[in-house]
């Protein structure tokens, strides 16, 4: 994909999905900011932000570069994140249309950098996630969502309603072995994925 223009700074695009309720709250600022917040009103925000706000949590989490990556800058690609009240990122996404190579003639969403704070994993804010790129995918009609996924993150894909294809292959960015995941929007397997917290 051709660089183009960051996107914008935070817009006012919020979505409101409940929390589970039944989690130990875990000890560190971050989980604990995480679960203040949800407490009283059961909701999680998620917001667009500028891909800048994404890079400290993939550093930490995924060990990526502090720059961006191809995509990052693309006029058409939205980053998301959930915050605690500090406001700090506990939790990102960078999504973009683009074709799926096993669903090619289907309108798809790449998503990629999907990174959760340590402190705030197995609180479902990765579903969260999930959640709403499944939303906006859905509202712009394109039924197919499909991401690179390192070996350690199947399960967790899987558990959210998405199939394995093909073999693993070296990511050209991060030099990894990734599996492609893909999510079938309008199949009834997706629509009675598990929440596994992430």
């Amino acid at each position: 994909m051709s660089s183009g223009p960051a996107r914008h700074p935070p817009c006012h695009f919020v979505s409101r999905h409940p929390v589970p309720k039944r989690i130990p709250l875990r000890r560190g600022r971050t989980w604990r900011a995480v679960w203040c917040r949800a407490e009283g009103c059961g909701i999680v925000d998620v917001t667009e932000v500028g891909w800048e706000q994404t890079c400290s949590l993939r550093e930490d989490v995924l060990g990526w570069p502090a720059g961006p990556v191809p995509g990052d800058t693309d006029i058409d690609t939205t980053h998301l994140a959930v915050f605690d009240r500090w406001p700090t990122p506990v939790a990102v996404v960078s999504y973009c249309p683009r074709p799926c190579p096993e669903r090619p003639t289907a309108a798809a969403t790449y998503f990629w950098a999907m990174a959760v704070g340590v402190a705030s994993q197995h609180a479902g804010l990765g579903t969260r996630l999930i959640n709403e790129l499944r939303e906006r995918s859905t509202l712009a009609r394109r039924p197919v969502m499909w991401a690179d996924a390192r070996t350690r993150a199947v399960d967790f894909y899987r558990a959210c309603g998405a199939q394995v294809v093909g073999e693993p292959y070296i990511d050209d960015v991060t030099g990894l072995h990734d599996h492609r995941v893909v999510f079938d929007l309008s199949s009834i397997a997706y629509s009675r994925a598990t929440t596994t917290p992430m």
